[in-house]
């Protein structure tokens, strides 16, 4: 198995073919993939273990492969929404992506003192215990899809006094909509 340790958002952003970030403690990317990219997107029968030294939520078009978080194999399918805290490990093996993917990345310190520090502790889908990923229906898919790309909007906007604030209210729109498709999925389950 490789083992890889994001240890800034500079090298996950190196690592997913993305820009370097425009702050060092936060950064969203989405990339898009041609036929070529999907193709060669898998990680061959090698597991590769990852850990990082921040937050991360991504969504992405799972075609097939399997991700493993903590200890449990995590159920991803298509319009899969990941969630990952910093130092926890998750590994991938033959993971195949279509179409796009979005990346929000963001160190404890850029939300250090804030009422969403202690909020995003709440989270269950930001711990181990919940071994699934959140499975979107369309409509929940676009509207996951319309708030980061309000976040990336403000993010690529030029930086102001009021930016940081813009971008912390949308990220805590993104998780209370999150929550809610996460209850509304295991409701179903029932």
């Amino acid at each position: 198995m490789i083992s890889i340790n994001f240890k800034n958002i500079s090298e996950f952003n190196q690592a997913q073919n993305l820009p370097e970030p425009e702050n060092p403690l936060f950064s969203i990317g989405c990339k898009t993939f041609n036929a070529d990219e999907i193709e060669n997107c898998v990680s061959s029968n090698k597991e590769i273990s990852y850990t990082n030294q921040f937050y991360i939520i991504s969504l992405k078009n799972i075609v097939s492969g399997e991700i493993i978080y903590g200890r449990t194999k995590y159920d991803c399918s298509t319009g899969t929404l990941l969630f990952s805290a910093p130092n926890q490990t998750y590994a991938v093996k033959d993971i195949v992506i279509s179409s796009e993917a979005w990346f929000i990345a963001f160190h404890e310190d850029f939300i250090r003192g804030l009422d969403i520090q202690k909020r995003i502790k709440k989270y269950n889908f930001f711990n181990y215990n919940v071994n699934e990923a959140l499975h979107l229906s369309p409509k929940e898919e676009q509207t996951i899809k319309s708030v980061l790309r309000n976040i990336e909007a403000e993010y690529q906007n030029n930086q102001d006094e009021f930016s940081k604030e813009i971008i912390l209210n949308h990220l805590e729109a993104l998780l209370k909509y999150s929550d809610r498709f996460y209850k509304r999925q295991f409701l179903n389950r029932k």
